[in-house]
């Protein structure tokens, strides 16, 4: 099989990656608090600032202001990613299972809407998509490489973070978040 040329519409994904990759070592260093604790107490948990332009699948502006409330899983992935959709599944079970409950899975892409359409054509998800058309969210907090997922409270505090692809689903998460829906 012969490995097509590079070219402008080919190279941008994987540019992007090289440069992320080369910079994900800082993001780890950015909380250092944070790489020894897998889920953080109560009285350790920052605030997360999660203000940013997010449109959704239809273009309109979504905040994640509007999922009050609940518990938040926000996986920042893309459709050229491996990782990001080995993981998808197990998000989407996460959500089925959880959802009832208080737990919304919100996958982050700035990949344009009309990729994501297609994308969903083919490998349909029930998850909430949104779109970070110029990573204001991703630079906010940080985020260089993906996937990349954030467990935050109803509060918005950071709980847990992630950094590559999980399953998310297994008896010890469900049971990790699920304490953390009966707080």
């Amino acid at each position: 099989m012969q490995t097509p040329p590079l070219t402008a519409v080919n190279r941008a994904p994987w540019s992007t990656a090289l440069a992320l990759a080369l910079v994900a070592g800082e993001v780890a260093a950015t909380w250092p608090e944070l790489r020894a604790q897998v889920w953080m107490e109560v009285g350790a948990r920052p605030a997360v600032d999660l203000q940013a332009p997010l449109v959704d699948l239809e273009g309109r502006r979504v905040s994640l202001g509007d999922f009050r409330d609940r518990v938040l899983v926000i996986n920042f992935w893309a459709t050229w990613c491996g990782p990001c959709l080995a993981e998808m599944p197990s998000l989407e079970r996460l959500q089925e299972r959880l959802g009832r409950r208080g737990l919304r899975v919100v996958a982050v892409t700035d990949e344009p809407r009309e990729v994501i359409a297609a994308f969903l054509r083919e490998s349909p998800y029930a998850l909430t998509i949104l779109i970070d058309p110029d990573r204001t969210l991703a630079r906010r907090l940080r985020i260089w490489s993906i996937p990349w997922t954030l467990v935050l409270d109803s509060r918005r505090r950071l709980v847990h973070f992630h950094q590559g692809a999980r399953l998310w689903d297994t008896p010890e998460t469900i049971e990790d978040l699920t304490a953390l829906l009966n707080e």
